[in-house]
């Protein structure tokens, strides 16, 4: 004769710790563990509360290598409902009772004729209606009141999101503590990758910039799965999705054994990560921000202007493992590379200075090694105003066309000093032909000519031709501009102290631009 096999009831939320959790653009794969003793043979064990959004196609059941324990069968059912459907309908059944009394009464009490009645039989007849109105307005309001209890108690029943229980049919060779892990994927989820960068100025400095800067790598949670999700070791995220079978009705999973799992693993743009500190997730359909990883980086900020597209003055950062010639050629974004080990998926960055908000930034998908672009902010304390004037006579005519000549003037109004402001102007038809007037740099080379070096305020300027850093398969590669016209200031101003920069040059093929 067959034993009948042992059962254990096991409560989902209290008694299983959430050891994986995978996120999914939709839906989540969730990975609980179980911990119990179990005696040799047969034992059913039997998982109540899980959520109702679990995908019945998806669930499976694991056990820790070596213990020996298999699965024999596994079936699914739903919480039966508790509330006492045949005393609502005594209820409002004795409701419409109490309502017919009422009117009969009514109808009694209006069809008496006070000549027919003897002496003292009207005060009879109004004591009687009276006790006997109360008496059924009495019952009615504890009547409504009753009703009001059990639709109460069917909206919780109706309302609730972990009614589901499965049960599973364990057999173990030996007894002793069984580990095992049920996984299934719960849909009602969407989660995003949300990024937090702050930059920090410390001016207080011996060099008067030493910067620190650090991305936070965020995950944006809306849970509607259901449960509540805490103390997870880590959370994986998928940018990409296998598809869900779409789910069996339940009752044709109910007493159906070892139901078959759909999972796939998918490994490409996913990327494993740590979150420092788990927080919880409750399913309450609200955005939850999770740290996931803090990546810290160490920037050098720069100052940018090129007047003769924007007179205004960017603030950008360069990494620090940069070449120095590293500048970023869309004038109003920075420059940023990605060290550490973990990708960057595609979402949205906020950018903060010294803690302050700046801007708000798309981040496209960034692997390790590459570079990412985020703009940063204006720079209101630095003006800087342009002239130009040509003309067909210069100190170098034969042979040339037309003499250009822009003036630049640069004044820092803040109340702090300026250091490294680059400048960047480009003559266009300045060409191979051309001549450079001023500053007089000598093509094809890194020479800087200092233009002002004054203490009081301070006023360092140096010229030199511009150069930009490509960036090809990881490969810095410095590509000298000279032949392009392009020519670099950088400048160091003190509180209140201006510069006035000349750029002049004779061409042959004048261009209009």
């Amino acid at each position: 004769m067959a034993q009948t096999p042992r059962t254990i009831n096991l409560d989902a939320p209290s008694q299983s710790k959430i050891s994986s959790l995978e996120l999914f653009p939709e839906w989540a794969e969730v990975t609980r563990r179980f911990s119990v003793d179990l005696e040799e043979g047969m034992t059913q064990l039997i998982i109540s509360r899980l959520p109702n959004s679990l995908n019945l196609d998806t669930l499976s059941v694991a056990y820790d290598k070596g213990t020996g324990a298999s699965t024999h069968a596994i079936s699914v059912s739903k919480r039966e409902q508790r509330e006492p459907r045949g005393r609502k309908k005594v209820v409002e059944q004795a409701l419409g009772r109490c309502n017919h009394t009422k009117m009969s009464l009514n109808n009694y009490f209006g069809s008496i004729n006070p000549e027919t009645l003897v002496g003292g039989s009207l005060q009879y007849a109004l004591d009687s209606y009276r006790a006997t109105f109360e008496n059924t307005v009495k019952e009615e309001q504890e009547l409504e009141e009753e009703l009001e209890s059990i639709q109460a108690k069917e909206r919780e029943e109706n309302g609730r999101s972990q009614d589901l229980i499965v049960t599973i049919t364990v057999h173990v060779p030996q007894p002793g503590k069984t580990s095992l892990s049920v996984i299934y994927a719960a849909q009602g989820v969407t989660c995003q990758v949300k990024y937090i960068i702050n930059v920090e100025e410390k001016k207080e400095a011996p060099d008067g910039w030493a910067d620190t800067g650090s991305l936070l790598y965020l995950a944006a949670i809306v849970n509607n799965t259901g449960e509540l999700w805490v103390n997870m070791p880590y959370i994986r995220i998928h940018t990409t999705s296998p598809d869900l079978v779409t789910p069996m009705s339940l009752e044709n999973q109910l007493g159906l054994e070892s139901p078959k799992a759909s999972k796939a693993t998918i490994t490409e743009n996913t990327f494993f990560l740590d979150p420092d500190k788990p927080a919880p997730i409750p399913s309450d359909g609200n955005y939850h921000e999770l740290t996931l990883v803090k990546i810290d980086f160490k920037p050098k900020f720069t100052l940018f202007v090129a007047p003769k597209f924007d007179n205004r003055v960017y603030l950008k950062v360069s990494h620090e493992y940069a070449s120095q010639y590293d500048y970023v050629l869309n004038i109003r974004e920075a420059s940023f590379k990605n060290l550490s080990s973990w990708g960057l998926l595609p979402g949205v960055a906020r950018v903060f200075i010294s803690n302050h908000f700046s801007c708000q930034a798309q981040i496209n998908e960034v692997h390790q090694g590459e570079y990412f672009e985020c703009p940063l902010r204006v720079e209101t304390g630095i003006q800087v105003w342009t002239s130009e004037r040509s003309s067909s006579e210069g100190p170098q005519q034969e042979g040339h066309a037309l003499f250009r000549e822009r003036t630049l003037v640069i004044k820092n109004e803040r109340s702090t000093s300026v250091r490294d402001l680059c400048v960047v102007d480009i003559a266009r038809d300045l060409g191979e032909e051309g001549t450079l007037i001023e500053p007089a740099l000598q093509r094809g080379t890194r020479e800087r000519i200092e233009l002002y070096d004054d203490d009081e305020p301070l006023r360092s300027v140096y010229a030199q031709w511009d150069e930009k850093l490509e960036f090809s398969r990881g490969e810095d590669i410095v590509k000298s501009l000279d032949e392009e016209g392009k020519i670099r200031w950088v400048c160091s101003l003190g509180p209140g102290a201006a510069v006035q920069l000349k750029f002049e040059w004779a061409c042959r093929n004048p261009q209009t631009y």
